[in-house]
């Protein structure tokens, strides 16, 4: 499979399950409907994605070597959802509840 499509599947397989162990394990929002959080989760990871394929198109534009080029742009994915995540998504609740 070329970069492009090995990426996009890559990652589109991981958006269920990662939407579940975010909102219950890391950021321990159980309270949250899940309807109020699917919409924002879904943005978060179509920005946090974006930006990950720009850095994968980048590094293989510069002439890294796909399979260095994707390991590259995995952190940058992951570093970006999770702001994300943490300061908009699942975001505590304000006004003291």
């Amino acid at each position: 499979m070329a970069d492009v499509p090995a990426n996009v599947v890559g990652y589109a397989c991981g958006l269920l399950l990662s939407f579940h162990l975010n909102k219950n394990w890391t950021f321990d929002r159980r309270d949250r409907k899940r309807r109020a959080t699917v919409i924002p989760f879904v943005c978060a990871f179509a920005m946090a994605y974006a930006t990950n394929l720009g850095a994968l198109l980048l590094f293989l534009h510069i002439g890294v070597n796909s399979y260095v080029a994707q390991a590259l742009s995995m952190p940058v994915y992951t570093g970006v959802f999770y702001l994300l995540c943490a300061y908009f998504v699942f975001r505590p609740k304000t006004g003291g509840t």
